[in-house]
């Protein structure tokens, strides 16, 4: 799964502007670095405008975790969705129509996920190799008892050899490049078998960072320190993938 990610002031800019968002237009205002996102917050997200032509493109704040189960039921006691299965996207009617319709893209820098050693977890940060920014790959819908933007999920798929021995999902990554042939598509096109496939391996990297990511309320760059000594599996310090 995918439940935190980071996000540089200066990655946002370059993404918006790949995908064709004006410099600062409406919500776009540019946000802060943070190296924490966490679900349940506001996140910015790049979608084509409801009701729209799907090349026009808006960027809003969304609430990252969809309180939605089946087709278009609405459950406002069930625990939000921050991730999608991409399997669960081609077999299911309501993400379905989804993927059909209302896809977006979260704008991130690098993302986390956390290795478990018995009863302790080790966080990981995975960027591409290059260190550019990148598109996480999501789908969002309206919540008629929160704010009238909406809310979103992120797609997860299979692991790639980067990711598999940390876990056994990671989010599906879109190239600010394919940021079009994602937002314009539809689940008839090529690019919905792309769901099922993981991000290439010699694309990414991944390597161990600080305990301070644990919690929620560190965002500064505190969060991708080289882990401490004391603070590391069988001595692994540094180690990169």
């Amino acid at each position: 799964m995918c439940c935190r990610y980071m996000l540089l002031g200066k990655d946002a800019r370059d993404l918006l502007a790949a995908a064709g968002i004006p410099d600062e237009e409406g919500d776009t205002a540019y946000p802060g670095d943070n190296y924490n996102i966490a679900p349940s917050s506001k996140i910015k997200v790049v979608r084509a405008k409801p009701g729209r032509v799907k090349r026009e493109r808006e960027c809003v704040s969304l609430h990252w975790g969809l309180r939605w189960h089946g087709a278009g039921v609405q459950r406002t006691s069930a625990p939000p969705i921050v991730n999608v299965r991409a399997e669960s996207l081609l077999s299911k009617a309501g993400f379905r129509e989804a993927l059909m319709s209302r896809r977006c893209l979260i704008p991130a820098s690098g993302f986390y996920e956390w290795e478990k050693a018995g009863r302790a977890r080790f966080p990981w940060l995975f960027q591409l190799r290059d260190k550019r920014p990148f598109f996480l790959a999501g789908i969002w819908d309206r919540l008629p008892d929160r704010d009238a933007n909406g809310a979103c999920a992120i797609i997860t798929t299979e692991p790639n050899n980067v990711m598999r021995p940390i876990h056994h999902r990671m989010p599906m990554i879109v190239p600010a490049e394919d940021a079009t042939r994602w937002l314009d598509g539809d689940a008839r096109d090529g690019m919905s078998t792309l769901l099922l496939l993981p991000f290439e391996d010699a694309l990414m990297r991944a390597r161990r960072v600080s305990s301070h990511v644990n919690n929620t309320r560190n965002a500064g760059p505190e969060c991708v320190a080289p882990p401490a000594a004391d603070d590391e599996p069988d001595g692994r310090q540094g180690m990169l993938f």
